[in-house]
């Protein structure tokens, strides 16, 4: 029995209000979350998006598809040019996404106790995750695959199979705009409903065909947008580009990268610590538990498939890093939620009845359930809360807050971007313009300029095991007719930034030589003014 069943309403109320403050205060401290890598180049895509209607993979090169460059850029222009635009939307979005998330819960679990449980567990793995797993494009992919684990369970409910197919085929149409692996999610909600036994066939086959066609739908309209805009052949070149960069970085499942950063012992990197075949093995364990045991709600079912699928394909990506399965907190965190209250319910239970069971059970029921909670505290945000809170008080106080992301995230030179803009703010003129190249849009940013090429980061032309040669001519081309007064080299010194990672050597410009005619061009065109840091800045030869 739920919490919700056994308080009155004055005390329902209370604790609903209790929850969703501090809920709310807890999303909040993301404000101070300023930029890491990828929120630069989402904002500076963005407002070429917003401002000049730019196309990805047309008017500018990334990884990433239109979808979140609009999200990035309607947020400065609701909010204006900030780091914490994002964050206000994002904070924004959450509210809703959460509240949504709830009401989906209590309403197909049955159990308004592990619904609350979910919100704040999610809360806390979310928020805690940092300034360089939140705000991405896992995130915006959250209220979509909600809205299909809905549309999915109403189906069910329901005698209007194509109805909701249809809805839950618009919602997928979302997440193929996000990232085309999100996808996951629809085949896993048609392989729940294979799966499911007392669904009938009939309303399966109308349930994906409803699905599917609404889904095709929406490609169709992204297919018709490229093509009206002359687009279509670049999108289609640079998938072939992002086919080769998807099978080049092979970081496998249980891997640890010292290079990163990163821990094992952080809350979503548990799989990391166990490996995949333990998961693999855990997740089909839990799925025939739930697919024979009727007492529990199917969504159970549900949800374990969706967790099991997502990670099949963080698997086929090669990607391993953080922020990766925050696409799979929709389904692991209600399964999550569920064995945390379970445990405290056998807890209770087991002080309620203790004489029942004597003192040695007693003992060792106890025990058992004490290291699980010790293991559940070890792999929980718990440990981490604190760290959003130091955040925002270094921020708060004006303290070198700089210099604090960029010792957490050494790859991102934050500090070191932050100078470079500030020193080129006092020495241009309005009407200069600059070229970057390396993985620091975050200069546009500050600078408040855009690229005046395709080129807002320099990986899709450093990589010389693919290259399309058009991208390197249209650039060369762009920089030729119209030079930038000032260029900027970034000089990493690790191994994450693939820009420095095929030429032999360790001299300054090796970065620049990864391209011969740029390193030419700049040679021929610009002196150099100034070294910050890893950070070289030509400035144009009068």
């Amino acid at each position: 029995m739920s919490f919700g069943q056994k308080m009155n309403t004055k005390g329902k109320m209370i604790v609903t209000i209790v929850v969703s403050f501090g809920v709310f205060l807890f999303l909040a401290l993301m404000i101070f979350y300023p930029f890491c890598y990828d929120h630069a180049k989402f904002a500076v895509g963005g407002e070429m998006a917003i401002k000049h209607g730019a196309i990805a993979y047309y008017d500018f090169i990334d990884t990433a598809q239109q979808f979140i460059f609009w999200i990035y850029g309607m947020s400065l222009f609701i909010f204006g040019h900030h780091e914490w635009a994002i964050r206000a939307f994002d904070i924004l979005y959450h509210v809703v996404a959460l509240f949504i998330f709830y009401r989906v819960l209590r309403r197909f679990l049955r159990d308004e106790t592990v619904a609350v449980a979910t919100v704040i567990i999610y809360c806390l793995l979310y928020v805690t995750g940092g300034i360089d797993n939140t705000a991405l494009v896992e995130t915006f992919a959250f209220l979509p695959s909600i809205m299909i684990l809905y549309y999915t369970e109403r189906g069910i409910e329901e005698n209007n199979a194509v109805k909701y197919g249809v809805y839950s085929g618009l919602w997928a149409g979302i997440l193929l705009f996000l990232k085309f692996t999100l996808l996951t999610v629809s085949v896993s909600a048609i392989i729940y409903l294979i799966l499911n036994r007392p669904y009938k066939r009939r309303n399966l086959v109308r349930f994906s065909l409803g699905h599917i066609a609404s889904l095709l739908f929406c490609a169709l309209l992204y297919v018709l947008y490229l093509y009206a805009n002359g687009a279509l052949p670049k999108f289609l070149e640079a998938m072939q580009w992002l086919r080769y960069y998807s099978n080049s970085s092979y970081v496998y499942l249980g891997e640890l990268i010292p290079a990163h950063g990163y821990h094992l012992l952080t809350p979503t990197h548990f799989l990391h610590a166990f490996g995949m075949t333990f998961t693999i093995m855990l997740s089909t364990a839990i799925f025939l538990v739930l697919y024979n045991n009727n007492s529990l709600p199917r969504i159970y079912m549900h949800l374990v498939i969706q967790l099991f699928a997502g990670l099949m394909m963080i698997y086929y990506e090669h990607r391993s890093v953080e922020y990766h399965y925050t696409r799979l907190y929709f389904a692991a965190v209600p399964l999550i939620a569920f064995c945390a209250v379970t445990n405290i319910r056998i807890i209770v239970r087991l002080f309620k009845k203790w004489k029942t069971y004597g003192i040695f059970q007693m003992l060792l029921r106890l025990s058992i359930l004490s290291v699980v909670v010790i293991i559940t505290l070890v792999y929980s945000p718990i440990t981490r809360i604190s760290k959003p809170m130091d955040l925002a008080s270094l921020v708060v106080s004006g303290r070198n807050y700089e210099q604090e992301i960029q010792n957490h995230i050494t790859e991102y030179y934050y500090k070191e971007i932050r100078t470079v803009s500030d020193t080129l703010r006092t020495i241009m003129k309005p009407t200069d313009e600059i070229f970057v190249w390396g993985e620091s849009a975050g200069i546009y940013f500050y600078l408040n300029r855009l690229p005046t090429t395709i080129c807002f980061e320099s990986l899709p032309l450093s990589d010389p095991g693919f290259i399309q040669p058009s991208w390197r001519s249209n650039v060369l081309h762009s920089l030729q007719a119209q030079p930038p007064r000032y260029f900027i080299a970034q000089i990493p010194e690790n191994s994450y930034t693939e820009a420095t990672m095929f030429v032999p050597g360790l001299d300054e410009n090796r970065p620049i030589k990864v391209w011969p005619e740029l390193y030419d061009y700049v040679q021929m065109n610009y002196r150099e003014r100034n070294v910050i840091g890893h950070f070289r800045i030509f400035e144009l030869k009068k």
